[in-house]
């Protein structure tokens, strides 16, 4: 048994690197065999087919990561700092450990690649990621307000979009100037 979850993880960690690079339709069954060292029937042993395999990988390593958020993270912002100061959003969680965990140089590219092919072959992708989203600036929310420094849910939701911005922007070698409201 515990051979056998040792085999599947290192088939959905190994996929998941394919995916960082890789479209899901050209990525081949005998990628995954060359990536991993196991045969086409040990892939199949543990998932139906290819469209399974990419979930349980997003599901595994995306979701898992993205939905990490819990109270003790919160509970770390107690100084007179800014909660921007500390807190990292779903994205910069996911892509950090995609940069540390798996050793990714590319790690920005890598996020934006997973997610494009999570809105391709992940049904219901985008309602399970805005699901997640509302549940962390819920708990954003709440906790500011607890605490007595309230962030409000519109400045938590534009600075989601900032980080996903600062991505996309750094991924592709963009410089993205900001001008200071006056």
């Amino acid at each position: 048994m515990g051979k056998e979850l040792g085999t599947k993880n290192e088939i959905l960690r190994k996929t998941y690197q394919l995916m960082f690079t890789y479209n899901c339709e050209s990525i081949t069954i005998e990628q995954i065999e060359k990536a991993t060292g196991r045969t086409r029937g040990a892939i199949f042993y543990f998932f139906r087919d290819k469209h399974e395999l990419f979930n349980d990988v997003i599901d595994s390593f995306f979701f898992s990561v993205f939905n990490s958020i819990d109270n003790l993270e919160i509970a770390g912002w107690r100084t007179d700092s800014s909660l921007w100061d500390f807190y990292s959003t779903p994205f910069e969680r996911v892509r950090n450990i995609i940069q540390m965990d798996f050793g990714e140089p590319h790690a920005d590219k890598a996020l934006l690649n997973i997610m494009s092919q999570g809105v391709k072959v992940y049904a219901g992708f985008c309602a399970k990621m805005n699901a997640a989203l509302e549940h962390e600036k819920s708990m954003l929310t709440d906790y500011s307000n607890t605490i007595g420094k309230p962030v409000s849910e519109d400045e938590i939701r534009n600075f989601f979009v900032k980080q996903l911005g600062e991505i996309f922007a750094k991924a592709y070698g963009l410089q993205v100037v900001y001008k200071a409201n006056n």
